[in-house]
């Protein structure tokens, strides 16, 4: 597997040369979630296990629940259902069920993924149930959200007088990025930096202790306070930004916003693109977030490996960062370095769906999570963009007659 930022790297060669030092031992592990409102996410998963289960002590119950779901997966597929079930004793019965089903299911689509989940609803209890899933393949990219140029922009005043090269005007410009970044942050759940215990938080707390003297670090006095004051101001200006982004009106404002751009150089259309892209989403998506994509795989790997250490989990390869370069940056590729030659599994967004009860259509669709992954490498390229005309001023002119 290759990841990088919108751009690749190979295994064991970053895409930008590691400029503040080297470290000596890989940061912090796989991160936690925000949690998401989807009330989908009240029910809990985790692989079926027979022994030392907590919740299947029950057969008789254990079977029932997973016939029964067997049952509503070879209706909606038109399989035949008797064909399907084994006559084996307790738990081979199950297994080999599960197994006749997933062959079946393969021969209608190889894309379709079959597995066995238990649905804590209440009590001692769960509910045992198959569940099916397609994954969208992010491919070997980092989607990586810089945030340096939109807070130069948008909070410091010595770059307001560079800002008149955009010729549909710099308010017009940070009032649409402040409804993406908003939909971005506060509907779609993407990972923020400055949140306790995400992938590239963890970076940060790692270089704080690397040049704390109280955590026996032997770094050079100089550097280890240009080190603290860079992590104080990232966070800083993260958390001005996050808060920023917070507020209802950007949301609410989304669609007169982009209808309010002028599209008179190649840089607004450019913007105007790609946020009427998310402003689509948002409004056939208006409440979904992307963790219900990912949160199953967690409870994987809590039980597979309890030490958090078990895949590539989503805010290794989506997040908002401060900048996309530097040393928190080349720290979280050499994390992904180490990962990567560990050979663990990514942990892919989902399309799920469950059989606790009768389904009436197939809805495995990932247009969310394709149409979500493809926006944010053009939101990428126009902040790239709009950095390029900020520190070469000098193309400003060009670029605006374009």
């Amino acid at each position: 597997m290759v990841l990088s930022r919108a751009h690749q790297f190979v295994l064991g060669k970053p895409a930008r040369n590691t400029r503040h030092g080297k470290r000596s031992q890989k940061p912090g592990g796989i991160a936690a979630r925000r949690p998401a409102p989807d009330a989908f996410l009240r029910c809990q998963f985790e692989p079926i296990q027979f022994i030392d289960g907590r919740h299947f002590t029950n057969h008789r119950i254990v079977q029932q629940h997973f016939f029964r779901s067997l049952k509503h997966l070879a209706d909606l597929y038109e399989l035949p259902y008797q064909l399907l079930t084994s006559q084996k004793p307790f738990p081979g019965n199950i297994e080999q069920s599960l197994a006749l089903a997933e062959k079946a299911l393969h021969n209608i689509d190889p894309d379709i993924n079959l597995t066995l989940v238990a649905m804590e609803i209440s009590g001692p209890i769960a509910e045992c149930c198959l569940a099916t899933y397609r994954e969208y393949a992010t491919g070997p990219t980092l989607y990586y959200i810089p945030l340096e140029t939109y807070w130069k922009v948008k909070f410091s005043k010595t770059l307001i007088d560079n800002l008149p090269i955009i010729e549909g005007g710099y308010k017009q410009h940070l009032d649409v990025l402040d409804s993406i970044f908003s939909y971005l942050s506060e509907v779609v759940d993407i990972p923020r930096f400055t949140d306790e215990g995400t992938f590239i938080g963890s970076q940060y707390d790692w270089l704080e202790e690397q040049s704390d003297p109280a955590f026996g670090s032997d770094m050079d006095e100089d550097e280890a306070m240009g080190y603290l004051a860079m992590i104080k101001t990232d966070m800083a200006n993260g958390k001005a930004c996050f808060d920023h982004f917070r507020k209802p009106v950007h949301l609410k404002n989304f669609g007169k916003r982009i209808q309010s751009l002028a599209a008179s150089s190649s840089l607004d259309k450019q913007l105007k693109q790609v946020a009427q892209r998310f402003y689509r989403m948002y409004q056939e998506y208006p409440d979904r977030s992307i963790l219900p994509s990912v949160k199953w795989d967690a409870f994987i790997e809590e039980l597979e490996a309890p030490d958090g250490g078990g895949m590539i989990d989503l805010d290794k390869y989506l997040s908002f960062v401060y900048e996309d370069q530097g040393v928190i940056y080349d720290y979280a590729i050499q994390s992904l370095d180490c990962d990567l030659s560990e050979n663990l599994q990514q942990n892919m967004p989902k399309a799920w769906q469950l059989f606790n009860e009768p389904q009436q259509t197939i809805d495995l669709s990932v247009d969310f999570e394709q149409g979500l992954f493809e926006s944010i490498l053009d939101l990428y390229d126009y902040l790239l963009a709009l950095e390029n005309l900020l520190t070469k001023p000098d193309d400003a002119q060009h670029h605006s007659s374009l």
